[in-house]
């Protein structure tokens, strides 16, 4: 019944979020995006919450040790989402997979998403470019979700430094130029099949540019706009994640998400800031070794690109 559950779990987890089911080598949902609206969030909630009862109804006792280890780890997994979701209140905000606060950063985001599933998936025959056809002509309503979601941070307080934000509009600009065959999401066409018919690579091709000359780039491009005009100016001069809404108490749950201990953010502060010292040391001391100049380094942290909310 455990390795039931895992598996239905699993199979829904592909369902919920089709990127995944590609990058996991899954062709079945290749054909489309995941629901970013708000109704399919607390649909994601509701349903994380109910998994989380039904594992507790398992008698650890009866398991074997490897079955006890994936209990436990999946339940631990769970409470901390739960526990997070809890902070969010009624926002359309969870810990699921993009179903956070922070929709697009310098790494991640629909542009560093879409590249990455345009080279995931297998393009053999051309019921496969259908598919992604398919999938290209989602984006706007993504990006119209996407869109919601951060605007419904504006509104309730959740949204991140203005200065870590500042080159995202910049990375959307190669996805709404006129020249649609210059977008990455335009590559599996440079390069089609040679078992693929003449006249079905021309209809291919006339698709693609159709769909992203005529919706993909426009919906970026208002979308760019929106993080220009709208977003970017309503982002936040503080850096620190515990001045957003939640406060510390947010600050400590992530922190217990990205760690393995439950140190408290005031015991976990002077290990990190002596870490920091001992590579700055070092890599001085590697620079004076080979005749350079020692720099400080800068340190860019990236916003997690999973299912855990930012730091």
């Amino acid at each position: 019944a455990l390795h039931a559950l895992f598996e239905r779990e699993f199979q829904f987890g592909q369902a919920e979020f089709p990127e995944f089911a590609t990058l996991h080598g899954v062709e079945t949902y290749n054909d489309r995006l995941h629901d970013a609206s708000p109704q399919a969030v607390a649909r994601r909630k509701a349903h994380g919450k109910a998994v989380l009862e039904e594992l507790g109804r398992f008698d650890l006792k009866a398991l074997s040790t490897q079955d006890q280890i994936s209990l436990e780890m999946m339940t631990g997994d769970l409470r901390r989402e739960q526990d997070l979701n809890a902070l969010y209140g009624d926002l359309p905000f969870g810990a699921g997979f993009d179903d956070g606060w922070l929709r697009i950063s310098p790494g991640w985001g629909p542009h560093t998403l879409l590249p990455l599933l345009a080279k995931a998936a297998q393009f053999r025959n051309s019921r496969d470019y259908e598919k992604y056809l398919q999938r290209l002509a989602a984006i706007p309503r993504l990006l119209a979700q996407t869109t919601a979601a951060l605007d419904a941070g504006v509104r309730s307080g959740w949204v991140p430094p203005r200065i870590a934000m500042l080159r995202v509009p910049a990375q959307l600009a190669i996805f709404s130029e006129p020249d649609a065959t210059a977008s990455p999401l335009y590559a599996p066409f440079r390069e089609i099949p040679a078992a693929i018919t003449e006249a079905d690579k021309r209809r291919l091709v006339d698709a693609a540019t159709k769909v992203l000359g005529e919706t993909v780039h426009p919906a970026f491009a208002q979308f760019r706009r929106y993080l220009e005009h709208t977003y970017l100016p309503a982002c936040s001069v503080e850096l620190a994640a515990s001045k957003l809404p939640a406060g510390m108490a947010y600050y400590e749950q992530v922190m217990l998400m990205m760690t393995t201990t439950r140190l408290s953010a005031g015991e976990m502060q002077p290990i990190g800031k002596h870490e920091l010292d001992t590579i700055r040391a070092e890599m001085g001391t590697g620079a004076d070794a080979s005749g350079s100049q020692a720099h400080s380094p800068t340190y860019i942290r990236r916003p997690s690109n999973h299912h855990r909310a930012p730091p």
